[in-house]
């Protein structure tokens, strides 16, 4: 009579199998869209690699968090520098007494009314920062690890093209936060 808890040499290699692949899917592979950049002949150095796959998922993963978990403090810093202005009796005197005023009269979900276009943008413009900073730093500039002044000209280059997609944006969000504010 076999015994129950040694597997046969087929379920062995069967587990062994099912085991290796779940391994393999977990391990992080390399982006297939990859530039390569060869290092200069006779040179020390090892070849410069341009990964777009990972930039993009690091740009747009960047976009979100930080626009989910900023949000709710734009909309403070939004209201505290309309209320300067407005007539309103009720003035807060901090963002703490404003947040928790918001969040009493217009509930939680007020914290993120606006909340689509900055997350939309925000995620195209850190998309693109990543990868054109990547872009320029190791083929046009050719920026070093740590402090260069080329890695900061390569973090330039993109700028007057995220003001264009970051300002409408921001006018839009604005005008969405203060659509619940009343001025008497």
């Amino acid at each position: 009579m076999a015994d129950s808890t040694v597997p046969s040499p087929e379920v062995a290699s069967t587990t062994s199998s099912s085991r290796n692949d779940i391994q393999r899917r977990l391990t992080f592979q390399p982006s297939p869209l990859h530039i390569q950049k060869p290092p200069a002949a006779g040179s020390t150095e090892k070849p410069m690699t341009f990964h777009l796959g990972e930039e993009v998922v690091g740009g747009f993963a960047a976009g979100v968090v930080g626009t989910l978990l900023g949000f709710p403090l734009d909309l403070v810093k939004t209201r505290m520098q309309t209320q300067a202005s407005s007539p309103s009796s009720v003035k807060q005197r901090g963002p703490i007494s404003l947040l928790s005023h918001i969040l009493r009269t217009e509930g939680l979900t007020s914290m993120y009314k606006g909340v689509g276009p900055p997350l939309l943008s925000l995620s195209i413009v850190n998309t693109l920062s990543f990868t054109s900073y990547s872009y320029f730093r190791q083929n046009l500039f050719h920026g070093k690890d740590g402090w260069d002044y080329k890695n900061a000209l390569s973090g330039m280059m993109g700028a007057p093209v995220f003001g264009l997609v970051t300002t409408p944006e921001n006018f839009i969000k604005t005008q969405m936060q203060l659509d619940n504010v009343q001025v008497e």
